[in-house]
């Protein structure tokens, strides 16, 4: 959502001190997958879909509402100039466009209120929690005089620093330590799909001569009868997801194209695996990571 591309503003220079513990009652959270990037969260029971806005540029953003606090998480990009540790903050820069003067002023006002916690799968990821921040109209429900809290944390989702994954709770300026305790709880659950501390990935509804590929469209033939795509994370029945670094050209043969799909588009793409190197005809074929 919107909130999360602004509110990463406030995650810079980033220098963790210490790594917070904390606890979280799990029995009353369920697990989302998001099949597409291996990965799954754990969200507070019950909850329900909540759209603050699309982060722009975004792979994915997912947002829910529980017990009056909204969560997101986001999966994001990053330019190949951009893939370090130490260049990823000046990436976020960039990205919101940050003067040095901005830069000190948040430093220098929220000094002391940055955090840290390791996933179920050793992401190691960094946050922050601040106070009065204005909140879009989208959030009127949950705050009605558009002032939050609101922590963010930022993780690695790859070793090559290629996307990046965002985590955000926002609520009522009352509930700053809960709303801080759940980001936190909400960061160290994020876990690989089939790693045994999950749910099954949806591969598993695959036939046996079925392959399911995630990607990007490179492009779409004029008669809109085949589109190319760079594959980056491959399944198959009963397996788990693999992603290929770097994601391999694909052409997908279509019976029809889907309006919403474009150039750009993410997609995934389920069909009889015809062999590496070979079309495959979409048996199913749908917008992923939205």
């Amino acid at each position: 959502m919107r909130i999360t591309i602004l509110v990463i503003a406030f995650i810079l220079s980033i220098s963790v001190l210490a790594s917070l513990p904390v606890s979280c009652d799990t029995s009353k959270a369920s697990r989302e997958n998001y099949p597409a990037f291996s990965i799954s969260v754990e969200i507070p029971a019950p909850h329900r879909d909540f759209d603050g806005g699309k982060t722009p540029g975004s792979l994915m953003d997912k947002g829910y509402e529980s017990a009056g606090l909204a969560y997101d998480i986001v999966i994001t990009p990053v330019a190949p100039e951009f893939r370090s540790r130490s260049a990823l903050d000046e990436y976020l820069n960039k990205m919101l466009g940050l003067t040095n003067r901005m830069q000190q002023y948040i430093a220098s006002r929220h000094p002391s209120e940055r955090w840290s916690v390791s996933s179920r799968n050793n992401m190691q990821f960094t946050g922050l929690t601040v106070d009065d921040f204005i909140m879009e109209a989208s959030f009127s429900r949950i705050i009605p005089d558009h002032k939050a809290s609101v922590s963010i944390a930022i993780a690695a989702l790859k070793s090559d620093y290629s996307q990046i994954a965002l985590v955000s709770v926002v609520g009522p300026r009352g509930r700053r330590p809960e709303i801080e305790a759940a980001a936190k709880a909400m960061s160290q659950s994020v876990d690989k799909i089939g790693s045994g501390n999950t749910q099954a990935s949806a591969n598993q509804g695959l036939k046996p001569d079925q392959i399911e590929l995630f990607g990007v469209v490179e492009s779409i033939a004029s008669d809109s009868r085949s589109l190319v795509m760079k594959a980056d994370t491959v399944s198959t029945h009963g397996q788990a997801n693999t992603h290929l670094d770097p994601p391999r050209q694909k052409t997908v043969l279509l019976n029809s194209l889907p309006t919403e799909i474009a150039v750009g588009s993410r997609i995934r793409v389920v069909g009889q695996n015809s062999g590496s190197g070979k079309p495959i005809r979409a048996e199913t074929l749908s917008l992923a990571g939205l």
